[in-house]
C-alpha cells in the first residue's frame, strides 16, 4: 500500500532528515526531478501543458 512508502518518508521530513525542494506552482517540478529522470534514462517525447483543476 502507498502508506508503506509515504509514511516513513513523511516521518523523515518531519524529523528534518529530508528537506523538500520547493518549486513554482504550475511547473513540471524542481530541476532536480528532471535530472533524476534523465539519469535514469527517461526521455520526454512530448511537451508539457499544465491545466489547472476545475472544481
Amino acid at each position: 500500500a502507498a502508506w508503506e512508502i509515504f509514511t516513513p518518508l513523511l516521518h523523515r521530513i518531519d524529523d528534518g532528515e529530508i528537506k523538500p525542494i520547493p518549486y513554482k506552482v504550475g511547473s513540471r517540478g524542481p530541476d532536480e526531478a528532471d535530472n533524476l529522470l534523465k539519469k535514469a534514462g527517461y526521455v520526454q517525447t512530448h511537451g508539457y501543458i499544465w491545466i489547472p483543476p476545475t472544481l
